[in-house]
């Protein structure tokens, strides 16, 4: 005669509530999602820098969620990386410049 195993009832979707470190691991876990999000920012960023000027200023008017015509702004900023983005647009036109 075989025993059935003992397997310990865990709950699927709160199991790493009841340990705070199951919650700092699920924390550190969960910035991937923040990380493949600015990843994709800046890939649209480059393809945009890429595509030209008019394109470009487009991209960080959506980014600024800015009126293209106005200049003003409409809606608070979605994307606090405008920052980033300059520097990579300033490395651009040195590289650029550079080249000539």
């Amino acid at each position: 005669m075989s025993r059935q195993p003992y397997v310990r009832p865990v709950s699927r979707t709160t199991w790493y509530l009841r340990n705070g470190r199951y919650r700092i691991y699920m924390l550190r876990e969960v910035t991937c999602l923040l990380v493949g999000f600015y990843s994709a920012l800046l890939l649209c960023a480059l393809a945009a820098l890429a595509a030209g000027p008019e394109s470009w200023d487009g991209f960080l008017c959506l980014a600024a969620e800015r009126d293209h015509d106005r200049g003003a702004r409409s809606r608070p900023a979605l994307f606090p990386v405008l920052p980033d983005l300059r520097l990579v647009q300033a490395g651009a036109q040195g590289h650029a410049r550079a080249a000539r």
